[in-house]
Formats: structure tokens, sequence, C-alpha cells
């Protein structure tokens, strides 16, 4: 087990900004007419990218309690602006509704429900999967076989997928409406919502607060999401996914490669099993990684299956069709940052453990965020996966590292 020290650094909180207020103090103004609520971002670091929502509902406004300001807060149950409104998803195209976690409002009472998905139309035909087999062959040496044919048709359909920009999604949330700005060119949608602590109570179960998308009436397809509903205090796991909790290979990109688009997942034995034990004590979970959105759906297949526990998951935006491919081998060090940083602002009070693997830059990120963070970062877990220089010698030798920390190897499978 490896801990790192703990340098204290300030962190601001994010403040989220709807019909151009705050949405810990209001999510909007009572009027009839729909409005476009846009999240700022506030001091650095914040919690979520500028997202847009506009609510179908009513929306009505009391006291907010924490503040004893006159404030807004969603009234849930009112009569809709836009009844016949419905998300935009031909036939043709599949809706992914990704895991997010609500954090507490900073003033006020009430909870910031972060709301992201992803619209997309798998490929027609054989071309595009001949030509992804040529470039893997061509570039890595691995190819597909008759073993492992399904499996790369699934990847290949989800990667090669088109994403579809410019489509407005519908998000009912306890009985109201939400249509989002259109679709990004990566084919995602994302917003952030309010919703008061009486609503929440009436509407969350065991597995969270319930949001799907609204579709037509002759659609029958369902696309829904459960959404945690964590405490601002206690503690938080965030854990890398590839050689920490999923066998990847990442330090030879052949044999990635191969796990990626030919091999069915594999789990690290034993991390299953331990990250249950933590979530049992009360922690939540976070998995964060450098692979693609497109592969989200098999990812949480994955750790579903193999028994871990439920997680909100982070991964980086690609698009094999244009110039975004080249993040698919982008580093790490760039991409986990900033999802580190947005997590930690989501929830200032709660203390958070970090979990990689020595096969990336796993140890240098997390010395790094442990700077940046302080007293928010308790400890520091990477798992030996060998190599000539482990990643907590590299830290040591970037001077990124507090001086009385502990590096230690060992502590996980």
């Amino acid at each position: 087990m490896r801990v790192l020290g703990i340098c204290n650094f300030w962190v601001g909180t994010a403040v989220y900004r709807v019909h151009g207020a705050s949405s810990d103090d209001r999510a909007g103004h009572s009027s009839s007419r729909p409005r476009t609520a846009a999240g700022r971002p506030g001091k650095q670091p914040v919690s979520r990218e500028q997202t847009n929502s506009m609510p179908l509902h009513h929306i009505a406004g009391h006291p907010g309690p924490a503040s004893g300001k006159s404030g807004h807060v969603l009234s849930v149950g009112s009569a809709g602006v836009r009844p016949s409104a419905v998300s935009e998803v031909r036939r043709d195209e599949r809706l992914a509704m990704f895991a997010t976690a609500a954090h507490r409002a900073t003033r006020g009472t009430g909870w910031i429900l972060p709301i992201h998905g992803r619209v997309f139309r798998p490929p027609d035909g054989r071309a595009a999967k001949a030509a992804l087999a040529i470039a893997l062959k061509t570039g890595f040496g691995v190819s597909p076989d008759s073993l492992n044919r399904l499996v790369f048709d699934e990847r290949c359909a989800l990667m090669l997928g088109d994403n579809c920009q410019d489509r407005r999604i519908v998000v009912s949330v306890a009985g109201t409406d939400f249509q989002f700005s259109p679709t990004d060119r990566y084919g995602q949608f994302r917003g952030t919502i309010l919703i008061p602590d009486e609503v929440a109570a009436a509407h969350v179960s065991s597995a969270g607060l319930e949001i799907s998308a609204k579709l037509g009436a002759r659609d029958h397809r369902r696309f829904a999401r459960n959404i945690q509903l964590i405490g601002p205090e206690g503690l938080s796991v965030i854990s890398d996914i590839d050689d920490t909790v999923k066998v990847t290979h990442v330090s030879s990109r052949r044999r990635m490669m191969a796990l990626t688009f030919l091999q069915a997942f594999e789990a690290v034995g034993g991390m299953a099993e331990r990250y249950r034990s933590w979530v049992a004590q009360g922690a939540s979970l976070h998995f964060i990684s450098s692979s693609p959105w497109p592969l989200y759906e098999p990812l949480e297949t994955f750790l579903t299956v193999a028994g871990f526990p439920a997680a909100t998951i982070t991964l980086k935006n690609v698009a094999l069709k244009d110039r975004s491919i080249r993040n698919l081998l982008a580093k790490a060090t760039k991409t986990k940052p900033p999802a580190i940083d947005a997590i930690l602002a989501d929830f200032p009070k709660r203390q958070f453990v970090l979990i990689g693997d020595s096969a990336e830059n796993d140890a240098e990120i997390y010395a790094d965020a442990a700077r940046r963070h302080g007293p928010q970062i308790k400890r520091i877990l990477i798992r030996d996966c060998g190599g000539r220089r482990s990643g907590i010698e590299r830290a040591r030798k970037g001077g990124r590292t507090a001086s009385d920390a502990r590096l230690k190897c060992g502590g996980l499978p």
C-alpha cells in the first residue's frame, strides 16, 4: 500500500447558475415561458463543464432556508409548459445515459443532479469494420478471427458509430421534464438540475434517483439511469480502471489494442471484493479512465458483472472519424487531472482515496492532485504492475511528493 503526503491547498467550490442565478439559491423564475438554464463556472476548479437545460414545467420560488434570501427551487408536479416535447432520437439511433452522482447544493437545500449522455448511430455495412480490422493488423499486429468476431463487432459498432449532433434531449426527473441544449460533435448532452430535498426524498430509492429520456408515444424503447445521491461529508474513492481493476496491459500497445477491441474484459483478481468492502463501510466510488466514451456501455457492463459496486464513470472524448482520434493514445496526464478536479470540487468536504497503478502515470497524477487539494486527499494507493520504473519512483524523482510522504509498495492485489 502506497501512501503519498498531504499538502494544504484551498479548494474553491463550483458555482452553478441557472437562469442567470446560482442554482444553489434558485433554479429559475416563476414563469410559464421556458428559458435556457446555463451553467456558468465560478472560480477554478469548476466541478462540471458549462451546461444548459430548459425546464419544460413551471418553476416556482420560495425563500432559500440556508441563504435566508429569496431564491427559487424546482416545483415538481406543476402543469407542463410543453408536454408534447420529446427527445430527438431516431429509430436507428441509440442513447446512452452515463452514471453520475448528485451532490448537495452549497447554499440552501436541495441536490444538484449532473445529467450526461450520448446519442449515436451504429455504423452501416461492413466497410468501416473492415477498415478498422486492417488498421489494427497493420498498426498493432492484431486482427479479429472467428473466436472473437462478436466482441470485435460490438466494439466496432460503438467506436465507429456516428455521433449524432444537434439532437435535443428531454429528460424526465421526479415528474418534471427538462430539455437540454443540442448534442455536441461527440453526440453528447450535459446539464445540471436542482432538486428540492422533499422531492428527492419522495422519489429516491436504494438504487438512487431515476432519470429517463422522454420519447415519442410510439417509441417503446427505454433509456434510463439511476443517479446516486452522495452526502457532503464522508470518504470517497477515485479509481483508475485500466490495469487497476481491469487487465489492459497499457504498457504494451499491441496487447492493449487486442484487449480493447478483440477480447472480453478481464478483472484484476481481488479488486472487486476490496471495493465492495469499502462501499459497505460507507464510501462512495468514482471511476476515471483514459478509455473513450464510446466504450462506456461495455465498461459499465464489465464492472457490474465483475462485482464492482455502483459508481460514476468518467472517460475521454474520442471519435475515430475526426481528428479527435489522436486522443485515443493521449497521455493520462492530460485527461485525468480535470476529471479528478471536477469530482473534488463537487464534494469539497469529503475526503478522498486515490487508487491507480504503476503502468501509467497515476502516481505522478495523484501526487500533483495531493499538492493541489491538500486535506481532501487522505491517501494514495498504487497497484504495483512491475516494470523497470514504478510510478512511485517516477513521482519521487520528479519531486512531486511531499517531504513527509511514505512511499511503500503493496496492499493491493
